[in-house]
């Protein structure tokens, strides 16, 4: 494996660099993005239990509450309910 590495020449460094970095960017990036810290249970939950459109309010509210990519998603959902299928694209 060195010998390979050495044939390479003083390209290789730069590039082995930049691996390592590159993998230690994708390990933070799995620790930090867990399902937990972006799908909130609470945000969940609450849509579960949405029956009627009277419920609404009370789902977008607490998508409110929470600043996530996954809340704010399912807020814009919601509040375009009403909305015709062709509309919402």
């Amino acid at each position: 494996m060195w010998e390979i590495f050495v044939k390479g020449g003083p390209v290789m460094i730069p590039l082995a660099i930049l691996s390592v970095v590159g993998l230690a960017v994708v390990i933070e990036k799995f620790v930090n993005l867990r399902n937990s810290k972006v799908i909130h249970s609470e945000v969940i939950n609450c849509i579960e239990s949405v029956r009627s459109a009277a419920d609404i309010p009370m789902a977008i509210k607490l998508c409110e509450r929470h600043h996530s990519p996954f809340a704010e998603i399912v807020r814009s959902g919601l509040e375009a309910h009403a909305l015709p299928p062709l509309e919402i694209r």
